[in-house]
């Protein structure tokens, strides 16, 4: 039997305390767990570290680019960051020793096109966590994807939409590996409480707005249930000034984001999912393993492949709020079609999104990856 591979990760940051940073130490703590020799790049390594990765882990923080350009004007040193990427890559990779990995697995689209033309390029393999469409949003990295990815070693995908999407790009090696849930309380929330949970940056991705306007309908009815918003960000403050608008601030819990997020799911009955666009969101994953209903927006791509629509959530089209209130009103005023919701969220997401389940398939990709 050969050795494990020597897997390389390669991400901007993992202090931010993003769904993708988390994905990435689950990730990197699996593998090692399971013996692969693992090591892991970053643009930044940032001061703190929300989730917790195995001490002997090692982390590497790319440096050549910012030796150089502080002599640089600002103007001049992105210029010359573009003439010279693929030489400083690769005399960074080579100087840490990091060029004899095996698999290099880039979590984001700026870094696998940077790295597809470097000493690792035949070794990558691109772990996309946005809808292509998104992408699409800027003309010039959208089609640096398509000249790119074709000739990439891999392309791992989180749904179903997306590697039909990457096919049609003519990438022939396009993986669905999923995000697994990193908690599996001892048994279910009671859903008992009367507190509707969604939790996530205040962004123009999230759109509390919605989520705002829809619950003035719920209150209305229900003034004795509560919603509860884990988060922060740029749209927090009007978010929160269209909620006073609106009436119904003071039936809101606005929540700074917490570590103990398990405790937030558990002590909830109810999750609400407002964006606009997600990949596969991990937030919907842990509602489900800690037996919530979930009701949320049908987007693109992401949520339709998690919730089992009229088994343990609802789906709505996007932006229709009233829709979204009378779904989170069925599941308030009936108790028994809620904790059957629940259950089967809870059944679903042990059978589908397990750790076991999903690193064992990366298991299976990385040792069949030729």
């Amino acid at each position: 039997m050969s050795p494990p591979k020597n897997i390389l990760l390669v991400a901007p940051s993992i202090h931010s305390g993003g769904g993708t940073e988390r994905v990435l130490v689950n990730l990197a703590n699996a593998l090692h767990r399971m013996g692969y020799p693992v090591q892991i790049l970053v643009l930044r390594v940032g001061e703190s570290r929300p989730y917790a990765l195995d001490a002997s882990i090692p982390v590497h923080e790319y440096t050549v680019e910012r030796q150089w350009a502080r002599r640089l004007p600002g103007p001049v040193a992105r210029v010359a960051q573009r003439l010279l990427g693929t030489r400083n890559w690769n005399r960074f990779l080579r100087a840490t020793a990091l060029d004899r990995s095996d698999v290099v697995v880039s979590f984001s689209n700026n870094l696998t096109v940077g790295l597809a033309s470097s000493c690792v390029g035949g070794r990558l393999v691109a772990f996309e966590h946005w809808p292509f469409w998104v992408t699409e949003r800027n003309a010039k990295m959208a089609a640096k994807v398509k000249a790119t990815y074709p000739r990439l070693r891999a392309v791992v995908v989180l749904t179903q939409h997306e590697a039909q999407v990457y096919r049609g790009l003519g990438v022939r090696q396009v993986h669905v590996i999923v995000n697994a849930y990193s908690f599996c309380p001892s048994q279910a929330a009671g859903l008992d409480a009367r507190t509707v949970l969604s939790i996530g940056h205040f962004n123009d991705q999230k759109r509390r707005d919605l989520l705002v306007q829809a619950w003035k309908s719920v209150v209305s009815d229900y003034p004795d249930w509560r919603l509860k918003i884990i988060g922060d960000g740029p749209s927090l403050e009007s978010t929160q000034a269209l909620a006073t608008e609106l009436g119904v601030f003071e039936s809101i819990d606005w929540m700074a984001p917490t570590k103990a997020i398990e405790a937030q799911y558990m002590d909830a009955s109810i999750y609400a999912l407002s964006s606009e666009y997600e990949a596969l969101p991990l937030v919907l994953i842990e509602a489900k393993v800690c037996g919530l209903p979930i009701v949320s927006f049908d987007i693109v791509s992401g949520p339709n492949e998690i919730v089992c629509e009229g088994e343990d959530g609802y789906l709505v089209p996007f932006a229709d709020t009233a829709g979204f209130a009378e779904r989170l009103k069925l599941l308030i005023a009936d108790a028994a079609r809620r904790k059957a919701f629940g259950r089967h969220a809870r059944e679903d997401a042990e059978s589908r999104f397990s750790p076991d389940t999903v690193y064992g398939i990366w298991k299976d990709f990385l040792d069949t990856l030729d």
